[in-house]
């Protein structure tokens, strides 16, 4: 895990470096970064990183396109908790938020991913 968000964090910094930020050391940026900014860009690669996963790791593709198909925020949470099997609570610590809000995501997620594959079914 230590290993993942060392790689994650080092990744971050890289983009925001593209992104104009300059690097005054290893660990800082001269430029001080809008936490809402930060919280946008971080999210963003969490979600490449789970798009990742999917793809690497769900062999049926329906399911794959159903999980796709979630917001931003539940792809992340059902990616890290059910594809890398990671606790809740470190999926909270990781984006910033509570375990409760990351507990009431993924109901949602499972909800809607449900119905998504139902449809599917339905239609098949």
């Amino acid at each position: 895990m230590k290993q993942i968000l060392s790689s994650l964090e080092r990744l971050i910094l890289s983009i925001l470096i593209e992104k104009g930020y300059s690097e005054t050391n290893e660990h800082t940026l001269d430029t001080k970064i809008e936490p809402r900014e930060f919280t946008r860009l971080y999210r963003n690669v969490m979600d490449k990183i789970a798009l990742k996963m999917i793809d690497d790791s769900i062999d049926n593709d329906e399911i794959a396109q159903a999980i796709k198909r979630l917001t931003r925020l539940e792809r992340i949470i059902i990616a890290f908790n059910i594809v890398q099997e990671m606790e809740l609570k470190e999926i909270a610590s990781i984006l910033d938020t509570t375990s409760s809000n990351i507990y009431t995501y993924k109901s949602r997620a499972l909800k809607r991913l449900k119905e998504k594959l139902r449809d599917i079914e339905d239609d098949g």
